[in-house]
């Protein structure tokens, strides 16, 4: 029964994702420069269809969680491959690619999603001991390990024999700058790890996943070179749900950036300091050129960065780490940024990179919605959402 529950559920959510697949040159700089518009507008009329508002709803469902076709969450999923078709254009010479969206349940990007070798549950090396699969929950900015706590119950009833670390270590003091949190965040997950696999448990670890928000995923990218040598062959998935990677260099609005300025007059803050790159006078010796530059990310075999356009506390590009346009006429931050996506592009490859934007439909006009925080908080408390991303992307977490 719960086979065939998850298995209805995975179609129906598969009403309101698209997904496409682009040529890896569209890593960095992507084809549609305004791909958000592209999202928002069939996302708009998907809403809107005939068909979509007649979807039959499960007889049996917690209402309190559920949502009406016309204010459903709609996600877009784009992956990127080496071989791109290719075809010919309103008969022309040269070649465009083939990029079209479709609608259904998204499959793994790896073959060793489930069950195959590399499995949590399967043996290494001859051991008959237990392999599990640890995924450690990072809170952002001024946040606390209780706003990770829904997502882990959500993924707890799905997947309930993997173990869940809802990270404590910077919840006291999160203006501390990056890389101190980064290595406690690391002794944190080693201490873990290592009450999780004691020897009278019968368990070794198996795989090690990171779900993170905001700036936690900072915070967990400063933590993986401190676990590359004794947990590297364990990395499995990387999620981060709207995190500034690239910094606040480019805020979506003037009114977040004067924000942003008022915040670090009020009280010292190294984190906004690195994000805003004002650590250093020499932006190549910033904290985050120099993260930009740092191994962890390559050892995943998904590297997932869920965005959100509405979410104006995390620039759209900096959640998605691909080029943007203010960069081009930037004469003092420009040419940094531009280096630093491409530092991270080395460690995205194209078989295992995925992006997800979600579109939500946010009718209330308040203050939240106004500086883009509405749909910040979407990802950690939104029920939903972290339903339909959970069961739609199950084998991030198997």
């Amino acid at each position: 029964l719960r086979s065939v529950w998850d298995k209805q559920l995975r179609h129906h959510w598969s009403h309101s994702l698209f997904q496409t697949v682009l040529p890896k040159g569209n890593i960095v700089t992507p084809e549609d420069a305004a791909v958000w518009e592209t999202h928002a507008q069939l996302a708009s009329a998907l809403r809107r269809s005939a068909v979509y508002r007649k979807l039959v709803q499960f007889s049996v469902e917690d209402l309190s969680i559920s949502m009406s076709p016309a204010s459903h969450i709609v996600m877009f999923d784009q992956r990127y491959s080496d071989e791109f078709p290719l075809i010919h254009a309103d008969g022309g010479e040269e070649p465009c690619h083939v990029n079209y969206y479709r609608q259904g349940p998204p499959a793994p990007l790896h073959s060793n999603a489930s069950g195959s070798q590399g499995s949590p549950a399967t043996p290494h090396g001859g051991s008959d001991r237990k392999r599990i699969h640890v995924i450690v929950l990072v809170h952002g900015f001024q946040g606390h390990s209780y706003d990770m706590r829904l997502l882990k119950s959500t993924l707890a009833l799905l997947l309930p024999h993997v173990s869940y670390l809802c990270s404590t270590a910077n919840e006291k003091d999160t203006n501390a700058d990056i890389d101190s949190m980064g290595a406690k965040l690391a002794s944190e997950v080693r201490e873990f790890v290592r009450e999780a696999c004691v020897d009278s448990s019968g368990t070794e670890l198996g795989r090690l996943s990171f779900v993170c928000h905001s700036n936690g995923g900072l915070v967990v990218r400063s933590a993986l070179p401190r676990l590359l040598g004794d947990f590297g062959n364990h990395f499995f998935s990387y999620v981060s749900f709207c995190s500034p990677h690239l910094g606040y260099l480019y805020p979506s609005t003037n009114l977040f950036k004067s924000g942003l300025w008022l915040l670090r007059q009020l009280k010292r803050s190294p984190c906004l300091d690195q994000l805003t790159m004002s650590d250093c006078d020499d932006p190549t010796k910033s904290f985050l050129f120099r993260l930009s530059t740092a191994p962890g990310l390559e050892s995943f075999k998904t590297v997932a960065l869920v965005s959100c356009y509405q979410d104006q506390y995390a620039p759209f590009e900096s959640a998605r780490i691909e080029s943007s346009s203010r960069a081009e006429g930037d004469v003092q931050f420009g040419a940094v940024y531009k280096a630093m996506v491409n530092n991270l592009k080395e460690k995205l490859s194209p078989g295992r990179l995925l992006r997800v934007d979600v579109n939500f439909d946010i009718p209330e006009t308040n203050f939240d919605t106004m500086i883009g925080r509405a749909a910040h908080i979407q990802f950690i408390q939104c029920q939903s959402l972290m339903r339909m991303f959970a069961h739609s992307y199950k084998w991030l977490f198997e």
